[in-house]
Parts: structure tokens; sequence; C-alpha cells
């Protein structure tokens, strides 16, 4: 039997959260599935060396309008995602999925936490 080592870190640790909604800043409408959406999010997030993080369905309000949107959630562990990155990231997702604007958030109080890897 194969065993799992447990590395444990209690480095300071930023949450960092995207809120990209789908509608077309034109159309005002979700113009493909969800997954088309995604798939742009993932490659991305792997051009700009983003290997860990979390997508979530959701549904927002944008400018009194009801739309779905994703929310990218990763943990800067290492604190080697600087801001620059993050606009850049911000900058290129909004310019390829049209949008107005997308929000980003960055919790720098994410601290004394044991973050666990197994495996």
């Amino acid at each position: 039997m194969n065993k799992k080592t447990i590395k444990l870190s209690t480095k300071e640790t930023r949450l960092i959260k995207l809120y990209i909604g789908l509608n077309d800043k034109n159309t005002k409408e979700q113009l493909h599935n969800d997954g088309y959406y995604m798939d742009i999010i993932n490659n991305t997030m792997n051009k700009y060396n983003i290997t860990g993080y979390t997508l979530y369905n959701s549904i927002g309000v944008y400018q009194s309008m009801r739309e779905k949107n994703i929310i990218i959630e990763t943990l800067d562990i290492n604190n080697d995602i600087n801001d620059n990155t993050i606009v850049n990231i911000s900058n290129e997702l909004c310019d390829t999925l049209n949008q107005d604007c997308i929000l980003y958030t960055v919790d720098n109080n994410v601290q004394n936490i044991k973050h666990s890897f197994i495996g």
C-alpha cells in the first residue's frame, strides 16, 4: 500500500477572487454555454501560471440586471501572485469575454491557517 504524505504550511496567505459575469456587454445576454467560458478562464489562468484555483457558478446582479457568473478563487500560499498579474488576468478576461468589467478582491488577512496537501 502506498503511503501518502501530508505537507503543512503556516505561511501568510492571500485569498484572491475574481467575479466574471457571463452576459456579453453589447447584447446583455449570455452568448455561449458555461463550458465555453470555463475553457477560456482555464487557458488564461494557465497562461499566467496559476496552477490551483476553484471555479464557482453563481448568480449575480450587475447594473440591476441578474446574470449568471463565474467566480474564480485561489489561495496565494507562497505569495507569488503579484498584483500586476491579477490586473493582467482581469484585463485579458474582460477583453476576451467582452465584459464591461471584472471585479477582483484580495484578502490579505488570511493568516495562521494550516494548509494541508495530501499526495
